[in-house]
């Protein structure tokens, strides 16, 4: 992020990458079935010229790689956020998408998938429709904090890169 910028820019959105989809994510899971090679030469270089010019967001796309990682999507995945964090050294806030798409829901209730895609190393969850669902994904992200499965410090980590966005 540039010293002069008085504020965050924006955010860049459905990492890994949407585009080769047949399916909405707001109904169902989308898989895409092509290569890590095929990944890193398509759909990673739109992620990248963002990072390059100080994107402050990415959006993580309710998606199913199963070459990145075959047993979770993409947004509940640690090797993606891995491969956002350290392969693309990106160093901004990684968001969730709404955990009440059809994508999440179908498998996962939103709160569960709340508490995983914070462990995984996401920093803000979304749930954009139902006050409910909100209240019940912050009880359960309380519970996961309270018995140990989500560290303290991940939670503050994430917070604090937030607030690290906002106090620009």
């Amino acid at each position: 992020m540039s010293p002069t910028r008085s504020r965050p820019t924006g955010s860049s959105i459905h990492f890994p990458g949407h585009g080769n989809t047949t399916v909405s994510s707001e109904t169902q899971l989308p898989r895409i079935d092509e290569s890590l090679d095929t990944l890193r030469a398509h759909d990673l270089p739109p992620f990248q010229a963002a990072i390059a010019h100080g994107t402050d967001f990415v959006l993580l796309g309710h998606l199913f790689y199963p070459a990145l990682d075959p047993q979770r999507s993409a947004d509940l995945s640690r090797a993606t956020i891995s491969l956002l964090r350290s392969d693309l050294a990106f160093k901004g806030a990684i968001l969730s998408d709404d955990m009440e798409m059809g994508a999440i829901t179908s498998s996962t209730p939103a709160p569960e998938a709340a508490v995983e895609f914070l462990i995984a190393g996401g920093d803000m969850v979304m749930v954009a429709h139902h006050l409910p669902v909100a209240d019940a994904t912050y009880d359960a992200i309380k519970a996961a904090v309270a018995s140990g499965r989500l560290p303290r410090a991940r939670l503050d980590e994430a917070v604090a890169k937030l607030q690290g966005l906002r106090n620009m």
